[in-house]
């Protein structure tokens, strides 16, 4: 008897909360750590816009520790959008504050990601950063160096097979 009373509940409030305007509500945050474990999973799950959210609010209003972190993953996630203005910016912000967070492998690792989603400019800004802070980097990164020389050259559709870029 109790399910024929709750079945109609339940299925008026789904009916509700499927209604209306279709567009995602901005995610509102007010602990920073909360608001990193919150972007985690929502870059986690693809939802890009909260992600970005929550490690903008953890940038801002954690301690020292949580907000590198949260500069590296938001550098990371705009890299992987395809948004190089903001992941210059983003990059900027951490080779100032936090260069500690910035070792030879994190930065072959975002010269792979660079190439990956083919955004030569921001490429060449880690390239330039990684060559004057390490200069025996320059093997580890060659041919990511190549790679944005002919991103920027022949454009987004260039050929990185050779390379060994996957989808070339």
């Amino acid at each position: 008897m109790r399910f024929t009373h709750t079945l109609p509940l339940v299925l008026v409030l789904g009916l509700a909360a499927c209604s209306g305007d279709s567009k995602e509500t901005a995610a509102t945050f007010t602990d920073p750590v909360a608001a990193m474990d919150q972007a985690d999973a929502a870059a986690a799950s693809g939802n890009a816009a909260t992600a970005q959210a929550g490690y903008e609010y953890a940038a801002e209003n954690g301690d020292t520790k949580l907000q590198g972190d949260a500069l590296l993953a938001l550098l990371n996630l705009n890299i992987n959008e395809g948004l190089e203005e903001a992941a210059t910016s983003v990059f900027g912000r951490i080779s100032n504050e936090f260069a500690d967070r910035l070792d030879a492998d994190r930065l072959v690792s975002l010269c792979d990601s660079a190439v990956s989603n083919k955004l030569a400019g921001i490429g060449d800004e880690i390239v330039a950063y990684a060559m004057q802070t390490y200069p025996d980097i320059t093997s580890r990164i060659a041919k990511q160096s190549i790679a944005f020389e002919r991103l920027r050259t022949d454009g987004p559709s260039a050929d990185l097979s050779d390379l060994g870029y996957a989808g070339d």
